[in-house]
């Protein structure tokens, strides 16, 4: 699970909204990146948002 953390740490800093979508099993699936921030650091400041799906 950290190899997933990371990159979703790494795609939060360019991104509001990251989530990632389990496919079979909790290990396999697709991390998903919306709502680019664009270059304000003022942005930064707030906390990520998570939203969590269940199978």
């Amino acid at each position: 699970m950290w190899d997933i953390a990371s990159i979703a740490a790494f795609l939060w800093i360019f991104f509001e909204d990251v989530d990632f979508a389990a496919l079979h099993t909790e290990f396999r699936g697709f991390i998903i990146a919306k709502k680019p921030r664009g270059i304000d650091p003022k942005q930064y400041s707030k906390p990520p948002i998570t939203v969590s799906s269940t199978s």
